[in-house]
């Protein structure tokens, strides 16, 4: 039984035998084939070149490290300097190297500042803003534009009404500031129509139709304060407005 089931399962046909004959003659040469014929002149030079350029970076990154240190060592360089605290009261820290200079600070405090000019808000360009501290072009003819619209300033604390400019700023340059003698331009209340009001800033459309409403009911404004009668006008809105307009028949 034992020879049967040998004969089942491990016997072959005259093929077989030789299709695995070839086989293992193949493999054999596979491995045989590396060991006879020698290398490519081409492949052994790049692999030359790959170990030669990884132990050259190896080698380059060592020295680096020596000299950096060494480098340090001897000049007591810090990598990152330490932590400087300021002093709000000073300008500087104490610590800048700037401040190791005697000379620096006395050529500083020795040299002229330029005296910045009083500027006449209602007659001034946008070049006789500009030298003024936190003026820029943008915001210089920002409050030239605020000033055309109102038709003059009647009070140097209006330029702090400018879109866009910052109360510190204002605070900076107000005392460089001064109400010339030019004063602002006048609107009619008895005639003006409420497109032409509405084009002033502290004229919205409903005080401007307010006021031109009232008008054709009541007649025209015998005075400024006849205003107070119109209830989105209050005492303080009418100071504001009282300095643009003006009663003519």
């Amino acid at each position: 039984m034992n020879n049967r089931f040998l004969k089942d399962y491990f016997s072959f046909t005259i093929r077989e035998r030789n299709a695995v004959l070839v086989l293992m003659a193949l493999v054999a040469l596979f491995f045989v084939i590396p060991l006879v014929v020698p290398e490519s002149p081409r492949n052994s030079s790049i692999r030359e070149d790959s170990v030669f350029v990884e132990k050259a970076t190896r080698l380059r990154a060592f020295t680096d490290t020596v000299y950096r240190q060494k480098y340090y060592a001897e000049t007591n360089y810090r990598r990152y300097p330490p932590r400087r605290y300021y002093n709000s009261n000073y300008r500087r820290s104490p610590n800048s190297n700037y401040d190791n200079y005697p000379e620096h600070r006395e050529a500083a405090a020795s040299r002229p500042r330029p005296e910045i000019a009083v500027v006449d808000i209602n007659a001034a360009d946008t070049a006789d803003f500009l030298p003024l501290p936190g003026i820029g072009p943008t915001l210089a003819a920002r409050i030239i534009s605020f000033r055309n619209k109102l038709g003059g300033f009647y009070s140097i604390d209006q330029v702090a009404e400018t879109y866009g400019l910052p109360d510190s700023t204002f605070t900076l340059i107000s005392p460089k500031l001064k109400l010339g003698e030019k004063p602002p331009a006048l609107i009619n209340i008895n005639t003006v129509d409420k497109e032409s009001l509405r084009q002033h800033p502290y004229f919205r459309w409903n005080l401007a139709n307010a006021i031109v409403e009232y008008r054709n009911s009541h007649g025209d404004f015998k005075k400024l304060s006849d205003l107070l009668h119109i209830d989105v006008i209050t005492p303080e809105l009418y100071e504001k407005l009282v300095h643009y307009l003006v009663i003519e028949r």
